[in-house]
């Protein structure tokens, strides 16, 4: 049976495009914090890859550059810089580090300090506290898709 949604699940994922509702719909049935963290990168990743080519005046080199998550990031950062938004690229850095750490290291907690490190960062700016870790993760990952949605919003 598939957990209710919270309210403020709603209103968070209740706004983001279908490809992102997809994403929660993939991740709200487990508990399954690697999961999570593994499609949350790769939603992330795509958004980014998005936000470049919506960017550059020749997004075909993007392709043959094979630019890596931390690239992507950088690039976009750079292109799309704001003082108000420094918290969001470091958490997207964080998001990045903890799935490296899962990726190359068969325990976890390192890479439960980069989520943690994240939901701080997140939680920082949106005063998200009490709930899991899992749940923490899902809403920070959740709110740099809006954050890179609207990003790209307004440079169209």
């Amino acid at each position: 049976m598939k957990p209710k949604q919270s309210t403020s699940e709603k209103k968070i994922f209740g706004i983001l495009p279908a490809h992102w509702q997809k994403f929660h719909s993939h991740i709200s049935d487990s508990d399954d914090l690697t999961a999570a963290l593994l499609k949350g990168h790769l939603v992330v990743e795509e958004e980014l890859s998005r936000l470049l080519e919506e960017s550059v005046s020749h997004p075909p080199a993007l392709d043959q550059a094979r630019l890596t998550f931390q690239l992507k990031s950088l690039f976009a950062k750079a292109l799309h810089f704001r003082e108000d938004l420094d918290w969001l690229w470091s958490a997207i850095a964080a998001l990045n580090r903890a799935r490296n750490k899962l990726a190359h290291r068969l325990d976890d907690s390192a890479a439960l300090e980069s989520v943690d490190e994240l939901n701080r960062l997140v939680g920082d700016v949106f005063k998200r506290q009490g709930e899991t870790r899992l749940d923490q993760l899902k809403h920070s990952i959740a709110m740099i898709l809006c954050l890179l949605y609207d990003i790209r919003g307004r440079g169209r």
